[in-house]
C-alpha cells in the first residue's frame, strides 16, 4: 500500500511538474543594431516561463519570462538581461513578446503578432501553434534592450510574425526519474 500511495505522489508531481514550463517562440523578421552593428535579419525570441506565473490584466493575460534569448540570423544567439513577459489580449485577438513591469503585469510591447481568431481564448497555459499573420516591432528605442550582445534595437515596423508554445523538454522526464529513484531509496 505504501509503495502505491508513494507512486501516486510521484505521477502527481511529475504531472504538473510536466504543465507547468512552457516556452514560447516569436519569430519575426527586422532591422536595427546589436551594439551598434547593423543587420537585416530574421530572429526568432525563444522564453521559458512557468504557467503559474500567468496574471491577468485588462483584456488578457501574461507571464513574466524565467529566461528569454534571442537568435538573430547571421548575428548570433543572445540572452535579454531585462525582464520579459509573453501576453495574449484575448479581447484584439493578438499575442505579443514585451519588457515585463510588475511581475508581467505591464510593459511596452516590442513585438506584437500575429493577430488570430484562436487567441480570443488562448490562456498561455497549453502547447498553441504555430500560427502566423501579421506583427509588428515596436517600441525598442523607448529604453534600452540589453541583452548578453550589447544594446539591441529594431527599428519600428511590420513584419510577418509566427507564434508557437511548446512544453518545455525533460522537465517530466526529470520528475518520473527524480520519483523514481526516491521510491528506489526506500525500498
Amino acid at each position: 500500500m505504501k509503495k502505491i500511495i508513494i507512486l501516486a505522489a510521484v505521477t502527481s508531481f511529475a504531472a504538473s511538474a510536466a504543465a507547468a514550463p512552457v516556452i514560447y517562440i516569436h519569430e519575426g523578421s527586422g532591422s536595427g543594431t546589436l551594439d551598434g552593428v547593423a543587420f537585416d535579419s530574421s530572429f526568432t525570441i525563444r522564453a521559458l516561463a512557468d504557467t503559474d506565473n500567468i496574471v491577468s490584466f485588462s483584456g488578457g493575460l501574461a507571464v513574466q519570462h524565467d529566461s528569454a534569448t534571442i537568435d538573430i540570423d547571421g548575428v548570433g544567439s543572445f540572452d535579454f538581461l531585462i525582464d520579459t513577459r509573453t501576453f495574449v489580449n484575448n479581447r484584439v485577438e493578438l499575442i505579443g513578446f514585451s519588457r515585463s513591469d510588475g511581475g508581467g503585469t505591464g510593459g511596452l510591447d516590442l513585438f506584437n503578432g500575429p493577430f488570430d481568431p484562436a487567441l480570443g481564448s488562448y490562456d498561455l497555459g497549453a502547447p498553441f501553434g504555430p500560427i502566423l499573420g501579421d506583427g509588428e516591432l515596436l517600441q525598442w528605442a523607448s529604453t534600452p534592450v540589453d541583452t548578453t550582445g550589447g544594446v539591441l534595437f529594431f527599428d519600428s515596423d511590420f513584419t510577418d510574425a509566427r507564434f508557437t508554445a511548446i512544453p518545455a523538454p525533460g522537465t517530466a522526464s526529470l520528475a518520473i526519474i527524480a520519483g523514481l529513484a526516491a521510491v528506489r531509496r526506500r525500498r
